[in-house]
């Protein structure tokens, strides 16, 4: 009898430790998980400035940050160069901003360009949509691929592009 009451103290206390350690293993993946999320917010607005002015105002009906990058959904951004420009979604990473889905750039010339997916360079202000793309400018419109804009230098780069300048 002692036999069998040893034997089974012993599986008691394996299974007792089996299940601390799954456990524990647990806690330390959900303590993983909020530990990424640094911040997250509901209809904000992330405003740049220096001493004299407002550089850049970045409204958002959600943003999230993550590992110094920022979420965001319905997003609407604008500088001294960019009048407005909207996406779905996007992702604000250093000067970057990675935008996707029903992208919207106006310029303060008043350009226009639908796209998307697009790039936005808030350091160099240059605009890039990869893939199609429709650019309304003053001269006419231009539907194309591999859209390079700078507004600094005001030059438009495309890849393949079909031009309709009469409007």
């Amino acid at each position: 009898m002692g036999v069998r009451i040893e034997a089974i103290v012993g599986v008691m206390i394996a299974i007792m430790l089996i299940v601390s350690y799954l456990f524990e293993a647990q806690q330390q993946k959900l303590s993983k998980v909020t530990l990424e999320k640094e911040m997250e917010t509901y209809n904000s607005v992330i405003t740049e400035a220096d001493r004299n002015k407002t550089l850049r105002i970045l409204h958002s009906e959600y943003a999230m940050r993550s590992q110094n990058v920022i979420t965001l959904r319905k997003l609407a951004y604008r500088d001294d160069s960019v009048k407005r420009l909207t996406a779905d979604d996007g992702k604000l990473s250093g000067d970057l901003l990675y935008l996707d889905h029903r992208v919207n750039m106006l310029d303060i010339r008043q350009n226009r360009f639908l796209t998307e997916h697009g790039i936005y360079n808030k350091k160099t202000e240059i605009f890039k949509a990869p893939e199609n793309f429709t650019a309304y400018l003053a001269t006419g419109e231009i539907n194309g691929t591999g859209l390079v804009y700078d507004q600094k230098n005001q030059t438009i780069n495309a890849g393949k592009n079909q031009s309709l300048f009469d409007m």
